[in-house]
């Protein structure tokens, strides 16, 4: 760890500034990292999915809102991000109160965008692309997703030639 006086900034080195803003951007990108795998984990438990599905906590309210800046911002690890954010959204898509939600959130908007920018010939993308697949498997049980996605040319075109390969 660096040794910074986050008070008096401007009367440190520029390098020295540089390089404690870059370690901490890293520190928190692996503790989202490492939380957004945690919770994925830990939705495939019956009861811990349902709580979180309810947002107790606003847990899930916060990963929608990182999710969102990530898809926005695209920092260097967006993709990587997405992907495990998505696996959490895959497990807790099947519990009523989460679709609800990602519904209200414009999750199928978000997903859509995805796809947009997504390409299934790169195999990084490939495997968002799977889980994104995944996720609209359970939300298309609630009737109100399952019409939002057919209005949504892109997710139905990029559906057809997905699975057309």
């Amino acid at each position: 760890m660096h040794d910074i006086d986050e008070e008096d900034l401007e009367n440190e080195d520029p390098m020295k500034v540089l390089q404690f803003f870059k370690d901490e951007q890293r520190d928190r990108l692996t503790i989202r990292s490492s939380l957004y795998g945690f919770i994925g984990n830990l939705c495939t438990d019956t009861k811990l999915r349902t709580k979180f599905a309810e947002d107790v906590g606003g847990v899930v309210s916060q990963v929608i809102k990182d999710f969102k800046e990530d898809l926005k911002e695209q920092p260097f690890d967006w993709k990587d991000m997405v992907f495990k954010v998505m696996a959490g959204f895959v497990n807790l898509s099947i519990e009523a109160p989460a679709q609800t939600l990602f519904l209200k959130e414009k999750i199928l908007d978000d997903v859509e965008r995805l796809l947009t920018i997504l390409k299934s010939s790169e195999e990084e993308d490939r495997k968002i692309i799977d889980r994104i697949f995944n996720f609209l498997s359970k939300m298309l049980r609630n009737p109100e997703a399952a019409a939002k996605v057919l209005t949504q040319k892109h997710t139905v075109f990029k559906t057809l030639l997905f699975f057309h390969r």
